[in-house]
């Protein structure tokens, strides 16, 4: 888990390079076996645009019961993600 966390933040970095924006939300499907994980690999894991640090919230959102399919989540988070507020969306931070 570290070593794909640490792809991720490269990538993510990489990505904060080349677009605007003031702030940052990480948003992963939970499981109970890599919630742990991922909290460990990403605590501490920051952004800065010169000197200015850019707030990084890190969210898991929780697969429904029954749904089918592994990419429920996604299509799910991206048909309520549009122009809502992170906080509308029903997520647990860390």
């Amino acid at each position: 888990m570290p070593t794909i966390a640490k792809v991720l933040q490269a990538r993510i970095a990489d990505v904060a390079r080349w677009t605007i924006f003031d702030s940052l939300a990480v948003i992963f499907e939970s499981s109970e076996r890599a919630d742990p994980l991922i909290e460990e690999a990403f605590q501490g894991f920051a952004l800065e645009e010169g000197d200015a640090p850019i707030p990084v919230e890190c969210y898991f959102m929780r697969k429904p019961s029954g749904t089918a399919g592994e990419n429920s989540a996604s299509a799910r988070l991206a048909t309520k993600y549009r122009r809502r507020p992170i906080q509308e969306l029903g997520l647990s931070g860390y």
